[in-house]
């Protein structure tokens, strides 16, 4: 199970196995902010979801699901 307490901000590293060509050998970024979307096409507002946007240390930004992410600090 994933790690569901995270905040933007957090020092993070990405769970070994988790594979995107852009993601730095390091696998360490800086949580940004949830990812927000509509659910479901009727949806009037945008909710958020357990997927975040991490910027890593080689200027890339990726969006993870939280299941993927270990804090490094709280």
């Amino acid at each position: 199970m994933g790690n569901y307490n995270l905040r933007a901000g957090m020092l993070v590293r990405i769970k070994e196995g988790t594979h995107d060509a852009a993601l730095p050998e390091s696998r360490t970024g800086l949580l940004m902010a949830r990812h927000e979307d509509l659910a479901h096409y009727t949806d009037r507002a945008p909710i958020e979801t357990n997927v975040w946007r991490v910027q890593f240390v080689n200027g890339k930004t990726l969006m993870f699901h939280a299941m993927y992410i270990e804090v490094i600090n709280s």
